[in-house]
This record gives C-alpha cells, sequence and structure tokens, in this order.
C-alpha cells in the first residue's frame, strides 16, 4: 500500500517485497434494505465497531499496565479501613484480572467532585483508553450526578469498599455482543472518603467463566465465608452441596452480588434440594438498573412456552423487560432459569416475592398437576386415585390445551356413566353448556362414544332439527390408562336458530333427553324437536304435538308437515298451550275440575289466536 492505504501491488504467497504486510479480509453480505438510510445506518454502524476495535487493540498494553499501576497504589497507600487481609485479596484479584482473564476494552479515571445534591464524577482531562477515549462516551445511565441518586445507590458509590465490580449499561462492540463488564477501584484518601475511582471496562474471558471459583482470589474467600456462615463442615453433605451451588452459580452473579445476598439464595437452594417444586430467589441491582431471578423447575415440566409464561409474569411484576435468559440443563431434578429484568431506576414496584413465587408455580404446574388436585378437591383422595389411574394418562395434547383441569373433571362424570360394551355400544353421554364469555345465543355440546366416533352424517340432522345451527366440531380420542376401550368425546359448537331465547338451567335436562331419544330411536327425527328449545318442552310433550300432526296429515289436511313445524315453532307458546290442553283432558282428577281447566286453556289458545295475523296460520291453529 501507498502513503494513503491505497492498493499498489498484490503479491503470491511466496513473494516478498518491502513494506509487504499480510491482511485478512471480511466480505459482508446485507439483505435487501428498505431504503438508502438503513444502509448508511448499517454503514455507519460497522465502522464505530471497527473504530471500537482499533481503539481497544491500540490501548490495550497501556490499559493492563494502568491496571498494574493501580494495583502498585493500593499496596504502598492502604485505604483507611481496610484489613491487610481484605486488601491482599483485592490485589490479588485485580492481578488475576490483569493476568489475560479479563478483556481490557477501555479505561476511564474519574473525580468526585462538588458535595451534597452537587456532587457528580467528573472524567479527568485525557485519562480514557479504548473505547471510552471521548469523555461523551457513557457506559452507565444516569450515574454521573451522584448527588440526584437515591440515597440508596449514592451510599453504594459512596462506600469506602475499594472493589466494585458490576455490569455496565453498555453493549459490547468488540469480541461479543454483551453488557460489558465494569471493574471500579476506588479512590480513597486518609480519612477514609472516596474522592474517584478508576474504572476499568471489557469482557471476563472465558477461562474466568469456566474456571473453579475456589481457584479465583476474592470468589474462593467469598465461597469459604458462606459456608462458614452457615455452620457446616466442609466435609459434610450439606457442606459439599453448598460449594456445589457455589461453583455452579452464575458466574456474573457470583463477582455482582454480595456476600449477604449469596448466603440467602445459596441457603435458600440448598434448602430445595431435589423437591420437584418450582421456587424463585430475586436480586435487585444496586443501581437500580436491572433485576436478576433465578427460577428453578422441574426439568420434566420445563418447555419453551414455560419460559415464556415465567418472563411475562416476572416482566409485569417488576415494570421492566427481559432482555436475556439463560437455562442450566443438569442431571438435577430441577432445571434452573435465569432471568434478566431490565428496570428503571425509580420504578420498580415493591413486590412480594412470596406472592410472586405462587405465581410461577401456578404457571409451572403442569396440566396433570392440576387435575390431579382437582380432583382431590372435589373427589376426595380415594375417588380420585380410581379416576387418575383410568384417565391421567387419557387425554391428549389437543384436549389439554382447549380445556382446564376442572372441566375435565365433569367430563370423566359422563365418560363413567357410558355403559361398558365394544366398538357396537350404542350408549352414548352428553354434556350441553355454554362457555363463559360467549354471546347468549351460542351452546356447545359434548358427545361421549365408546370404541369409535359417532357419525357425523347420523348427529348433524339430529341437531339441525333439534332447532340449532352447527358451527364447527372437535373431535378428541380419550384413551390409555385403565380404560378397556377408547372413548370419543366430540365438541359440538352451535347457535339458536332464529331469536330463540333459552333459559341453559332449564332447557339442559330436556334437550339432552331428547336428543338421547331420537339416537336411540325412542322418537322420530324431524323438525318438531324444535320445539324443545323453542317451547321448553320434553320429547314426549313433542310427540304428542307430532300425533296431531300425524293425525292431520291422515285426515287429509292440506298443508304439509314441514308447513306446520315452522308454523308451530314460530308460535311456540301456543303450542306449549296445546300440550297443556291435551294434558288437562286425560287429567284423572274430577271431572268438574277437569272441564274448568280445559275451558280455561281454551279460552287461552282463543286469545292467542286473535294475534295471529297470516290467514293460512289461522285456519292451522
Amino acid at each position: 500500500r501507498d502513503a494513503k492505504g491505497a492498493v499498489k501491488t498484490l503479491l503470491m504467497e511466496d513473494e516478498k517485497a518491502e513494506g509487504a504486510i499480510g491482511e485478512s479480509y471480511m466480505h459482508l453480505q446485507v439483505s435487501e434494505q428498505t431504503s438508502t438510510k438503513a444502509l448508511s445506518d448499517i454503514e455507519g454502524k460497522l465502522a464505530q465497531v471497527l473504530q471500537d476495535v482499533r481503539a481497544a487493540v491500540e490501548d490495550w498494553r497501556t490499559m493492563r499496565k494502568t491496571m498494574v499501576d493501580v494495583i502498585d497504589d493500593l499496596e504502598k497507600s492502604p485505604p483507611k479501613g481496610q484489613t491487610k487481609a481484605d486488601l491482599a485479596e483485592v490485589c490479588a484479584f485485580l492481578r488475576w484480572i490483569e493476568d489475560n482473564h479479563f478483556t481490557f476494552l477501555g479505561y476511564r479515571q474519574y473525580d468526585y467532585a462538588g458535595t451534597g445534591k452537587k456532587l457528580r464524577m467528573e472524567v479527568v482531562e485525557k485519562s480514557g483508553l479504548g473505547i471510552i477515549r471521548s469523555p461523551e462516551v457513557s457506559v452507565f445511565d444516569g450515574l454521573r450526578d451522584i448527588g440526584t441518586l437515591p440515597d440508596q445507590v449514592q451510599g453504594f458509590l459512596l462506600d469506602p469498599t475499594p472493589l466494585l465490580v458490576m455490569k455496565a449499561n453498555k453493549v459490547s462492540t468488540v469480541h461479543r455482543p454483551v453488557p460489558l463488564d465494569s471493574i471500579s477501584v476506588k479512590r480513597i484518601d486518609k480519612s477514609g472518603k472516596v474522592v474517584g475511582e478508576h474504572r476499568f471496562i471489557g469482557l471476563f474471558t472465558s477461562v474466568a467463566y469456566n474456571q473453579s471459583p475456589k481457584e479465583i482470589p476474592l470468589l474462593g474467600r467469598r465461597v469459604e465465608k458462606i459456608v462458614e456462615r452457615a455452620g457446616f463442615r466442609p466435609a459434610s453433605h450439606d457442606g459439599k452441596a453448598l460449594v456445589n451451588i457455589l461453583e455452579t452459580y452464575p458466574r456474573d452473579e457470583l463477582f455482582q452480588a454480595s456476600e449477604d445476598e449469596l448466603f440467602r439464595i445459596s441457603i435458600g437452594i440448598l434448602h430445595l434440594q431435589e423437591r420437584q417444586k418450582t421456587a424463585l430467589f430475586v436480586r435487585r441491582d444496586a443501581f437500580e438498573r436491572f433485576v436478576t431471578a433465578l427460577v428453578f423447575v422441574p426439568r420434566d415440566h420445563y418447555n419453551t412456552q414455560l419460559r415464556e409464561r415465567f418472563q411475562a409474569i416476572l416482566a409485569t411484576a417488576f415494570n421492566g423487560e427481559v432482555t436475556s435468559f439463560y437455562t442450566q440443563m443438569s442431571d438435577s431434578m430441577l432445571a434452573r432459569l435465569h432471568f434478566i429484568i431490565a428496570t428503571t431506576r425509580g420504578e420498580i414496584p415493591d413486590v412480594d416475592t412470596s406472592e410472586l413465587e405462587e405465581r410461577l408455580i401456578d404457571a409451572g404446574r403442569s396440566w396433570a398437576d392440576k387435575l390431579h388436585d382437582a380432583l382431590v378437591e372435589d373427589k376426595g383422595e380415594e375417588a380420585s386415585q380410581k379416576l387418575i389411574r383410568r384417565y391421567g394418562r387419557a387425554f391428549p395434547t389437543s384436549y389439554k390445551e382447549a380445556y382446564s383441569a376442572h372441566a375435565a373433571i365433569f367430563d370423566m362424570e359422563r365418560m363413567e356413566e357410558l355403559a361398558p360394551g365394544g366398538k357396537d355400544s350404542n350408549t352414548l353421554g352428553m354434556n350441553l353448556f355454554r362457555p363463559i364469555g360467549v354471546d347468549d345465543d351460542m351452546l356447545h355440546l359434548k358427545l361421549f362414544h365408546g370404541g369409535a366416533p359417532v357419525p357425523l352424517s347420523d348427529v348433524m340432522p339430529m341437531l339441525e332439527n333439534m332447532g340449532v345451527r352447527v358451527l364447527s366440531e372437535v373431535p378428541f380420542e380419550i384413551e390409555g390408562g385403565g380404560m378397556e376401550q377408547p372413548i370419543w368425546l366430540h365438541d359440538f359448537e352451535m347457535r339458536l336458530r332464529g331469536d330463540t331465547d333459552c333459559d341453559l338451567a332449564t332447557i339442559k335436562a330436556p334437550f339432552q333427553e331428547a336428543f338421547g331419544a331420537v339416537w336411540e330411536r325412542r322418537m322420530e327425527n324431524d323438525g318438531f324437536n324444535g320445539l324443545v328449545l323453542n317451547a321448553g318442552m320434553t320429547w314426549r310433550e313433542v310427540t304428542v304435538i307430532r300425533a296431531y300432526a300425524k293425525y292431520l296429515r291422515q285426515a287429509a289436511f292440506t298443508f304439509s308437515q314441514d308447513y306446520m313445524e315452522e308454523t308451530l315453532l314460530a308460535y311456540a307458546p301456543i303450542a306449549r298451550l296445546l300440550v297443556k290442553l291435551f294434558a288437562a283432558r286425560f287429567d284423572p282428577a274430577g271431572e268438574g275440575g277437569r272441564d274448568a281447566a280445559v275451558d280455561g286453556l281454551e279460552d287461552q289458545i282463543h286469545a292467542a289466536l286473535d294475534g295471529v295475523a297470516n290467514l293460512d296460520q289461522d285456519r292451522i291453529l
């Protein structure tokens, strides 16, 4: 290349020339964009990434030397209030950091200037290195104005503890796109007051994440303190279990959490052990930027849908957004989910973690768990075990997605009523119901049939003649467990015809009895059956109306049966009076009382006829 960077010559691999350098190329292909501005934005971001890489590489050695200088200053001028052991541990950790366990990407020095509400961080001029060379580049949101921060956050920054390890808000543009790690070494004057800090930003290397905490300065001592605090002997079962919990603890949390927080959460996990239950452990960031949540759930229950439900519950509870999650699946009976919920300072609700844990437990319970609990509550322990053995594994996934465990109890009761038999069994179970939240003219009918599905060509005309329009049908095959044969469940979604208004509680039994009579061929399948819904009749009362119509047809009545069906359905109250009149004529009561009842009903019928305008219908009635 020439002095301006333009290529002069390309050499073969074995050729040599003065000033020649080896270069690697990246070829990037970008999908089609909606505008030239989008392409320009991509180009700008690529240029910024290259600039960050160049700055980090150029200043890398300087940042490492600065870290060594900071360690030397700590050892030469120990901060007031620090024991030799604690300071030695901090310095050992910083030397471990410098020894290729941390990728240095930026450095900056701060002075704490002002007092009270005007206390703020000021960047020391020309101290910036790497990706934060420019004073305008911020890695934390809203932390420079210390005096305006909540008291708890101020106390965390001004506490004379020399070391602070935390996550930055800025996402790394070098190596991997994750939030940057920040290591701050506080500058403390002779009186023990924090007057500034050295801040190194970068990323812990893979070795730092894979190495045992006991081999890492600071973390090793922290693990020892927690085990000692718990009162367990290191060689005991609980002592070993606690060490294993801390060994496998999310490494970022191990760096950032306080000893008290680690003790509380690790002991909670220890008490959980191998219990098959969902548990929640929460830690709030000292700067109120995020909340971390560890959720343990039975491994067999874990799936993507459950994780998404947990995310939604946690994000709502903390008024934030889940920005990342990590899943750990091991040989343990429990899976561990680690959620990071980004929050807004001053807007985090005061969450009752016990109540939140109960919500997660409910969301984490499988359908089978909920069915077992509902059965025990409804039937008792002994009776529920019989049903669980028979139906616990019988319901298909499609059924579980459509119905709750409580709804399944009603279906099991109907299936238990079915008479045992082979595939030719004609026994039919039924349940007419109206789901919560649907329109008043909507009904559902569940049919239960042993051995084989019911032929839709048989059922559909029966339902249509009952005065409904069938909108859809969903079949489910219930089989398994202790069942001798599969049971087919058909869920029919129906809408009432016309302006029919029916009270489900009143009409449910007559409708099911009538449909059963048609199915068993004890009742004819014709349009008169619509009077069950329209007039609230029983199937035997409909038979009376049908007998009237058959007699009239034999007497050479001029109107067809279809026309008579339509008319009687349109004037259901009069049809109901006709049935009452029939019953009154054959009332076994005394002759005087019977005649009075008949006369009264005839008067009601004639009064109703006065309101009929259509001549043909008048003649029929």
